[in-house]
């Protein structure tokens, strides 16, 4: 791992319930969106944390039985840390809000290590909570096991190596 590496972990939560739309239609105080993964359209942010340096451990493959050590599919990243949860407009699948935010990534010379939905996918040998409590990288949010879905990006930059997790 590059001695600098920056972190964005976001999460998304959609929820169709116009009554909550209403009630959250203003960010957080002091939030802001991340430059190089922005937010789905429509979506407010909840929770919003920034620090200089932090630790975090992510899934960078689906979380496997037989691995007794959970370092053979996470990966430990430190540096610069921006933790953002978003809740999606209303009507728009986790699905649809993910695979706009890979697109995007792509878009911006990411390359994603791993997308996986749901416990079959992203845990399919192993309790979905051990993969599902990892992938959150401490930004809490309830996950729905049979909806979940997650993302692991990176791109190297001239500071650094730049990783970016999104669990919808």
């Amino acid at each position: 791992m590059s001695a600098f590496c920056r972190i964005v972990l976001a999460s998304i939560a959609i929820f169709a319930t116009p009554a909550f739309e209403a009630l959250a239609q203003k960010d957080v105080a002091g939030s802001a969106d991340h430059a190089l993964v922005g937010r789905y359209e429509g979506s407010v942010a909840t929770f919003y944390q920034a620090k200089a340096y932090d630790e975090v451990k992510l899934p960078f493959m689906p979380a496997a039985r037989n691995e007794k050590d959970k370092t053979a599919w996470q990966s430990d990243l430190a540096g610069r840390l921006t933790s953002i949860r978003y809740e999606g407009p209303a009507g728009r699948s986790v699905l649809e809000v993910m695979r706009n935010y890979e697109a995007a990534l792509k878009a911006k010379g990411f390359e994603i290590r791993l997308f996986c939905r749901e416990a079959k996918e992203c845990s399919p040998e192993r309790s979905p909570s051990d993969f599902w409590d990892a992938a959150r990288g401490r930004v809490g949010m309830p996950t729905t096991w049979d909806t979940t879905v997650y993302l692991l990006a990176e791109k190297q930059a001239d500071s650094g190596k730049i990783t970016v997790g999104i669990l919808g």
